[in-house]
């Protein structure tokens, strides 16, 4: 199926018009690596022994497939050098596994809070690194509902969790809301807000939508991130946005923590990341 872009022209007696226009060449673009690498551990329960990382590459425009990348040679090791799992892209442990650029660990270990870890992936000849540090998450204090008036009634709800003393702590939220098809994303960090004991509560959440009603269920996912993991997000998030209005100059690729070793002018899409995170639910009063 053709896809368009359409430009919007304004003639000198400011009548408007739609100019369909085909582009040439932008299936010529060289591929890059794309490689989704998010390893989320559950504070709370065992499920951390399985983990994937997805490789795929990019393509041209009017391609609505995604190459898969097979092949590849990955490995998670901690500070030390161990294995934190074996990733494959066929898994014996897994039914009806086949190759499909989905590498998968069932024996992941619990990785410890402030440690790094590392990540290398080699495919066609060339070498990924990259690294991140696991950072905690705390326990949720209290989910607080309001209704707010803009003209309509709107409600509003708050999660409030503790600012960690001594700590610099860095977030991803995720709102999962029975009306959304894709979930809701923010980041954030707890610079702006006191460690002073008894006073160091805050709002890390604050969700208004006015679709919300009473009794839905949506589920609300916190993760601890890195610093250098929320920067990206951060940047992510402000393109998606579109703050800076449709006749700015476009943004650069955002590139993330993923290095080429072997040949630098190549470089990959996405990011690395070893996350803990916790999940709950919350239906509407």
């Amino acid at each position: 199926m053709k896809k368009y872009i359409y430009i919007l022209t304004i003639t000198l007696s400011f009548i408007s018009c739609t100019k369909e226009v085909i582009i040439d060449n932008l299936d010529n673009v060289n591929p890059r690596l794309v490689i989704e690498a998010s390893l989320d551990i559950h504070k709370y329960n065992n499920s951390y022994n399985k983990q994937t990382i997805k490789l795929s590459k990019t393509t041209g425009y009017y391609n609505n497939n995604y190459p898969q990348v097979k092949g590849a040679i990955i490995s998670v090791t901690d500070e030390n050098g161990n294995s934190m799992g074996t990733f494959l892209d066929v898994n014996p442990a897994i039914p009806n596994d086949e190759e499909d650029g989905v590498y998968t660990a069932v024996d992941f270990t619990k990785p410890t809070v402030g440690s790094t870890y590392y990540l290398s992936i080699t495919v066609d000849g060339e070498t990924y690194t990259a690294q991140d540090s696991y950072t905690s998450i705390v326990d949720i204090n209290e989910i607080k509902q309001q209704t707010i008036s803009f003209g309509d009634d709107i409600i509003q709800i708050n999660v409030n969790i503790d600012n960690e003393i001594g700590v610099d702590n860095y977030y991803l939220t995720k709102i999962d809301p029975p009306f959304r098809i894709i979930s809701e994303y923010g980041s954030g960090n707890d610079e702006e807000f006191t460690e002073e004991p008894g006073k160091n509560n805050f709002d890390v959440i604050t969700y208004i939508d006015e679709e919300l009603e009473k009794d839905m269920e949506i589920d609300i996912s916190l993760y601890g991130i890195s610093k250098n993991y929320q920067n990206y997000l951060s940047k992510l998030f402000l393109i998606a946005q579109g703050s800076n209005g449709p006749f700015s100059t476009a943004p650069a690729s955002v590139r993330g923590n993923i290095l080429n070793t072997t040949n630098q002018d190549n470089y990959a899409l996405g990011y690395f990341s070893v996350n803990q995170f916790i999940k709950t639910s919350y239906t509407v009063k």
